[in-house]
């Protein structure tokens, strides 16, 4: 886990930001790369957001690869690896599991977390921002939702980067890392 700790913080090294040194040391300090990527639908243990995200980085940039956007290499860093930069604030590993700190929101706490250190393009922050997909919405979610099911199409329709985006995170989810067991080992 070291070893993938140091890729990502190598990875975020290499873009130049103002404020991304302190943003690295935020992440080791609150716990990004001990912290549970869910309570218990995907990498719910320790060190499954770093895995997570890891995941949804090396899918989303062999999509770019694979479709030939050019997107730049800060975007391909950024969004998948802070996509779910909250979540090292929400969940706690605990002696009877994984606990929720009952806090809601969580694309918009990732753009408040990210943006107290670094600037984001507004493509970066739209990616974040609807990264759930139809999950986040208020029509699917009607307790946590973050936005409507409409303005989700609209930007989807404007920036297929972040429909693209959406597909790798929920697809990394629900095909890539479902083998995984408890510890973080393969089954």
């Amino acid at each position: 886990m070291e070893d993938l700790e140091n890729t990502i913080i190598g990875l975020l090294e290499t873009v130049p930001r103002n404020g991304m040194s302190a943003l690295i040391e935020c992440l080791k300090r609150d716990g990004f790369f001990k912290s549970p990527a869910s309570t218990k639908y995907h990498y719910a243990f320790e060190g499954g957001l770093m895995m997570h995200s890891y995941s949804v980085y090396e899918l989303f940039n062999k999509m770019n690869i694979d479709f030939n956007l050019n997107l730049s290499k800060d975007l391909l860093i950024i969004c998948p690896l802070l996509h779910d930069v909250c979540k090292m604030k929400l969940y706690r590993i605990t002696p009877n599991g994984i606990k929720h700190n009952g806090i809601s929101g969580h694309s918009k706490l990732s753009l408040e977390i990210l943006k107290e250190h670094i600037e984001l393009t507004k493509t970066e922050e739209q990616i974040i921002f609807y990264h759930m997909g139809f999950y986040g919405t208020t029509e699917f979610n009607s307790k946590n939702g973050e936005y409507k099911l409409q303005e989700m199409v609209n930007t989807y329709n404007i920036s297929r980067i972040a429909k693209l985006f959406y597909f790798c995170d929920d697809m990394s989810t629900n095909f890539l890392e479902v083998d995984v067991k408890k510890s973080g080992d393969l089954k």
